[in-house]
Parts: C-alpha cells; sequence; structure tokens
C-alpha cells in the first residue's frame, strides 16, 4: 500500500497494514 505491495509477497496481508504486519 504504502510502496509496492507485490513487494513483500511474503506479507499478502501488508496491502492492508501497510509494511506492519504486527501493527495489523
Amino acid at each position: 500500500a504504502s510502496s509496492s505491495p507485490k513487494a513483500r509477497p511474503i506479507l499478502p496481508r501488508s496491502a492492508t497494514g501497510s509494511i506492519c504486519p504486527t501493527g495489523n
């Protein structure tokens, strides 16, 4: 979301929680 959602394929939920899997 913030930068590139495809940049972090390890964390698919990163799209909604930005780059913070622990935050969301």
